[in-house]
């Protein structure tokens, strides 16, 4: 399969809707296409494949991006156009998990296609913006952890740190998975389990990839935006203990409400470290609303990933 890296052409401007016979099919498949807009001739595709996500289901075209510009380059965006018989049958795209980059910075898309047409060739573009924009990312990766959580899935728990002057939300961990020849194979982005991070604070995330035999290496890389918001602190863990039954590790307590209000999306977050610190796994609770005064259980179970246990750790959080 031809996989060329850059369009080119003209790219109109105006959203056109196109009806084809997808050919072998027999049926009529109507779809959007997707103009390429605002393409910077120094935003490449640097390795693309097909995969088909055996535990969600689908088929995917997952990639990476890499600014080869001398400026910040955003609103990055990457566009596939399947072709049967050089004849366009389908278009999608998805946004890059970093952005903004910064020149020579590379991002991992990873483009889902459901169930398309029928299609022997596809093309890949790029399209974005020029910005003067920084990317926020002052976050330490201070430790991660990678273990399978099942035949076809394997996790990266990690930490970051906001290193910021300024409280962070919306805090991202993206990873990129690589393969034995260095191109990728997988990619992932999740928040960090708390919501909100005062600078200094740190928090857990987890990331996943399905086909973990064929990973190689990976990178994670944080993005995050300064916030005012606070965070409630008047929320107190009564009672923790943690057990082990049979193949798994139950972490279990009882957190308390100690403000005079109601506490909104209370959650309860559970980091297991190993004996020098670094993180093994982490989970959390969501309780929703909280009520002044009242306590409310927690339990979580970790049935992978905490083998070489030590210790774990709490933290709490809601807002008013």
């Amino acid at each position: 399969m031809r996989r060329p890296y850059l369009v080119v052409g003209f790219f109109v401007a105006l959203t056109v809707l196109f009806t084809v016979i997808a050919s072998g099919a027999g049926t009529s498949d109507t779809f959007i296409y997707i103009p390429l807009v605002n393409v910077p001739p120094d935003i490449v595709v640097t390795s693309d494949q097909l995969y088909v996500d055996i535990v969600g289901g689908g088929l995917h075209l997952v990639g990476e991006l890499r600014n080869a510009s001398e400026v910040n380059q955003g609103l990055l965006r990457a566009v596939v156009t399947l072709t049967q018989n050089d004849q366009i049958v389908h278009t999608a795209s998805a946004f890059a998990m970093l952005t903004p980059l910064r020149p020579d910075e590379r991002s991992p898309f990873d483009i889902g296609l459901g169930t398309p047409p029928n299609f022997d060739d596809y093309t890949l573009a790029a399209t974005g913006s020029e910005t003067d924009s920084e990317p926020l990312d002052d976050f330490a990766l201070l430790s991660t952890n990678t273990f399978t959580e099942t035949n076809h899935l394997q996790a990266v728990v990690g930490e970051l740190r906001n290193d910021m002057s300024s409280n962070a939300r919306f805090v991202v961990a993206v990873g990129t998975f690589y393969d034995n020849n260095g191109d990728i194979w997988r990619a992932d982005q999740n928040t960090t389990m708390l919501q909100v991070l005062a600078p200094g604070q740190r928090s857990p995330f987890k990331l996943a990839a399905v086909e973990p035999d064929e990973i190689a290496s990976y990178v994670v890389e944080p993005r995050g935006f300064p916030t005012t918001v606070q965070a409630d602190a008047d929320l107190t863990i009564v009672t923790s203990a943690a057990t082990i039954q049979d193949e798994t590790l139950l972490v279990s307590g009882q957190v308390r409400n100690d403000g005079s209000d109601l506490a909104n999306d209370v959650r309860v977050v559970i980091s297991l470290y190993s004996s020098s610190g670094h993180i093994l796994n982490a989970d959390f609770v969501q309780m929703n609303t909280l009520a002044a005064g009242a306590v409310q259980p927690f339990e979580v179970t970790f049935s992978h990933g905490w083998q070489g246990y030590d210790h774990f750790e709490l933290q709490t959080q809601g807002y008013r």
